[in-house]
């Protein structure tokens, strides 16, 4: 995802690396999860209400959760500096979803 550092990742040398360089996708994961990606927090994306997912980064894991959304930072410095699996991150919108924080 377009961040606010990705300026050497879209130069013609390096692009070619990237299958494709986006601000904003919509995942559809295995036709039952749908994810918001975009490298900034969003406060609406597209069917939120429906259970659908948003993963960001940029704010370094200073942002409050939002009560009540499956919003969450996957930056690695909210999780001890390293990537995120996909099972790790199912898990925090599981707990988000059951506790409604």
């Amino acid at each position: 995802m377009r961040g606010n550092h990705e300026k050497a990742a879209e130069h013609k040398l390096c692009a070619s690396r990237f299958e494709w360089i986006r601000d904003y996708f919509f995942l559809n994961l295995n036709g039952r999860i749908k994810i918001a990606l975009m490298h900034y927090a969003l406060r609406v994306w597209d069917r939120k209400h429906y259970g659908n997912w948003h993963l960001y980064g940029h704010s370094h894991g200073r942002l409050a959760p939002e009560p009540g959304t499956l919003a969450i930072d996957v930056g690695v410095d909210s999780w001890n500096y390293r990537p995120a699996s996909l099972d790790e991150i199912r898990e925090r919108v599981t707990m988000k979803s059951e506790s409604k924080c």
